[in-house]
């Protein structure tokens, strides 16, 4: 079973990974293959309790990947962006629907701070 050093050092290969992107989409099986690199066990498998530690290390690095880890499973893809961007609000945004959560949504996909109507400009007419 790799030890609490392991699990950091996934979450380091990964923020490594991401460099300056917005975002990298890897798989379940990634992280696993990068635990396995890490801890020298090549037959270990990635758990609740590694997928929680590594959660929480990316956490700590300001990072996340979405979907959870811990809900994930073999191939499936996942997103490991930053906590402090707009891939991470809109992704709490849609986790959290509500009337505050859609105006937000509303303002973010207009790309403006608040809840405004856009100024539309006037459609010319041919005469």
């Amino acid at each position: 079973m790799p030890n609490s050093k392991a699990y950091q050092d996934v979450a380091d290969e990964l923020r490594n990974r991401l460099g300056r992107n917005a975002f990298v989409t890897l798989t379940r099986l990634d992280v696993t293959g990068i635990l396995r690199d890490v801890s020298g066990e090549p037959n270990t498998r990635l758990k609740n309790l590694g997928s929680a530690a590594i959660t929480e290390a990316l956490a700590r690095r300001g990072l996340m990947l979405y979907p959870d880890l811990y809900w994930s499973e073999g191939n499936q893809a996942l997103r490991l962006f930053r906590t402090e961007s707009f891939i991470a609000e809109l992704v709490n945004i849609l986790n959290n629907p509500g009337e505050q959560t859609d105006k937000r949504l509303r303002a973010a996909l207009r790309g403006r701070p608040d809840d405004s109507e856009p100024e539309l400009a006037p459609v010319p007419v041919a005469v």
